[in-house]
């Protein structure tokens, strides 16, 4: 079997401890939603508090990491893209490589862009989901564009809800654009943001 066919066969549920880094200044209730999900231990911490220069922190032992940030993606090197922790401080994508991912099972860059990446000349995929892949996270949930805060607030919902049904992110991850399309949601700016990647 190869690689990428084990991927595709993956069916298994994630933990229920998540920690959510959450930039304040963004007008989105997200956390909140997070906060008030059942079956999940649920920490919010204030990205003020968190330094780029200690990815540890961003871990913290949890099987669930969520980062609610605004992103940048840098074409011309797409490991210096970034999420934005505060006005001043940013932590890049070569900056996860140095935390401790491998017991992480999903991480969620809520971010715009976060799924930008660059094919280099060796035909390797660089950027955010490659930095958490090579990292050792399991699963991550990157943007394809520049989202819709309260849409994406409503399918962060919907996803996590149904992950806590003990449901892969890939099965969750449809789930939740289903329940947006049903809702009215039609238009795939909507609900097809965020794209599932996995071992």
């Amino acid at each position: 079997m190869t690689s990428l066919g084990g991927c595709a066969s993956r069916n298994e549920p994630v933990g229920k401890s998540m920690r959510v880094i959450v930039d304040q200044t963004i007008p989105t209730h997200e956390a909140e939603r997070l906060a008030a999900l059942k079956d999940m231990k649920v920490e919010i911490v204030p990205s003020h508090k968190i330094d780029p220069s200690d990815s540890t922190q961003l871990v913290a032992g949890a099987n669930i990491v969520h980062i609610l940030a605004h992103g940048f993606a840098d074409a011309s090197d797409p490991l210096l893209s970034s999420l934005r922790l505060t006005a001043q401080r940013r932590i890049t994508a070569a900056q996860l490589l140095s935390g401790p991912w491998q017991n992480v099972q999903l991480a969620v860059l809520s971010s715009c862009d976060s799924g930008a990446w660059t094919r280099r000349i060796s035909n390797e995929i660089f950027g955010f989901p490659w930095a958490l892949m090579v990292a050792g996270a399991d699963n991550a949930v990157v943007s394809r564009w520049r989202v819709d805060g309260p849409s994406n607030a409503d399918w962060m919902a919907l996803f996590y809800g149904e992950l806590s049904r003990k449901s892969s992110p890939a099965a969750a991850a449809a789930h939740a654009s289903r329940e947006m399309i049903a809702n009215g949601r039609r238009d795939a700016f909507y609900w097809a943001a965020m794209r599932v990647i996995g071992r």
